[in-house]
Parts: C-alpha cells; structure tokens; sequence
C-alpha cells in the first residue's frame, strides 16, 4: 500500500555529501578544490558508470573514485532509501534503534533511513558497518558528524571488517552490496555467513535487478533460489514512488554542483527484500 510522500526536508543529501567529501580532500588528502578537481570528478563518475556494467571487481581504493561515487552516487542512494522508506505503511526500519550495514562505504543507506525514522527527536540508531575497504573510514566518519549536526535522529556508528561483530537479531541493510558479490559469484556465501551470526532477520538490499555483465541474467537468481518464498522484489516505480523527481529535485537545489551530470530517467535499481534464515 502506497502512503502519500512526505514532503522534501530541508537537509539535502547532495550538499551533505558533497561538503564532506570536500573536508575529506581538504583536511586529509590536501586536495584543492578547482576546475581541475572537477574535471577528475567527472572523469570517474564516467568511468563508473561504465564499471557497474563489467565483469571485473570495482576499486574504490582512488581517492577520485571515491570522491566522485560519494559526491553523486552516495546522495542519490539515501535520497532513494528514505523515499522508499515513506512509501511503505510498515517496515521494522521506521522504528530500529539498531542495524547492520553491509558495505557501507561513505553511508548512504544508514543517512536515508535515519532521515525517514520515526524515532522520537533526540534518538540515535547504532550501527554495525562492516566494510572491507579500509578507505572509507575517515569519509564515513564525516558524513556522519555532519548528519548529526543537523539532524534530530543521531547515528552512531561502528567500523569493522568483522563479519562476527554484526548485531543479532537486528535488521540487514546494503546499497549496491549484492552486485559487487555477484561479480566474483560469492553472493550466496556471504549472505550465509552474516545469517549466521545475525539470525533470523529481515535484509534489505538496494542494487541493480540483473547481472551487470551480460544484462539478461537476474544476478540474485541463486539468492532468490536460496531463501524462496521469503525473497521479495520491490520495483521503484516512478509514477507511485516519485524517486527520479525527489533525486532530480534535490540535486537541483544543490549549489554549486561539482560532478556536472544531471539525473534524467528513473533509477535502474530495485529494492530486494528477505528473511535471512
């Protein structure tokens, strides 16, 4: 069942990520800000573009890459997690006061459910982010302080690498994380590995609804194969969810914009829902 959307905040996504990336060249890389940076920016946003549709792992360890995916990528995730979020009637997200993150990277999907939270002001959610690449630490760290600074719902969030260290018994988010498994046919492994030390619980994933390579393959096929009939597809559709307006509109609204590429069509992602078990 379909709620009527909830009006646009005034914290923007793409000024709160693009400002901490900007501390993260300043303060920790000494990178100037010029034309020549956004030149680079969109350099790799192009390059990006073309890796989510190839074979191979994609490196974040650039700090170009990095900066270029959380400037434009990472703003355009967490607006779609928390539009989606206030497009459902239920959801154990609205209310968690803890959470697992799977290949966090600079935060996308903790900054959109936090935003979309029913918690009472003053609240904080804790989170577990498990992420491999060690690189993201200090960004992460960024966006959250500058979230938290202008935000009634707080996030207080761990680093780990340690699968073992995830909460149980609470929910499982990741934005993109099935995809990069998928590309290197770990997907069901590795959700086998983090069932096991959370339990029985709902995950939440937001990706692409195919196999980047070929297009044709439903890349989550053995993942849908391995926990049916609990697997669930949700399609964002533009016409109920209004996902490419609240992207655009909120980029729009994002001055000055560093990586010059405008959201024009409706996001090829899907949001895919199961019980881990």
């Amino acid at each position: 069942m379909i709620k009527k959307q909830a009006p646009t905040p005034s914290l923007n996504f793409f000024k709160l990520f693009q400002d901490a990336t900007v501390k993260f060249l300043n303060s920790h890389h000494g990178v100037p800000i010029c034309g020549n940076l956004e030149n680079l920016l969109n350099v790799e946003f192009n390059i990006l573009q073309k890796l989510y549709y190839d074979e191979a792992q994609i490196d974040y360890t650039s700090v170009g890459r990095m900066a270029s995916y959380s400037m434009h990528f990472a703003p355009r995730h967490a607006v779609i997690w928390r539009q989606w979020l206030r497009s459902v009637d239920k959801s154990s997200l609205f209310n968690a006061e803890r959470l697992n993150s799977i290949g966090t990277g600079p935060g996308s999907e903790l900054i959109g459910i936090a935003a979309a939270s029913k918690l009472p002001p003053g609240s904080s959610i804790e989170v577990m982010c498990l992420e491999r690449n060690e690189g993201w630490r200090e960004l992460l760290d960024i966006v959250i302080t500058d979230f938290n600074s202008q935000s009634p719902v707080k996030i207080k969030h761990t680093f780990t690498d340690k699968v073992e260290r995830l909460f149980v018994g609470a929910p499982v988010i990741g934005s993109c994380v099935l995809s990069e498994f998928g590309r290197d046919k770990k997907i069901v492994s590795f959700l086998e590995q983090i069932a096991n030390v959370v339990g029985n619980v709902r995950g939440r994933f937001l990706d692409f609804p195919q196999y980047p390579v070929d297009g044709k393959t439903p890349f989550i096929e053995d993942v849908i194969n391995r926990y049916a009939p609990t697997c669930e597809i949700h399609k964002l559709k533009e016409e109920t969810w209004g996902m490419q307006a609240a992207v655009a509109d909120e980029q729009g609204s994002c001055t000055p914009l560093l990586i010059s590429y405008r959201v024009s069509k409706p996001p090829g992602l899907r949001m895919h829902l199961f019980r881990f078990k």
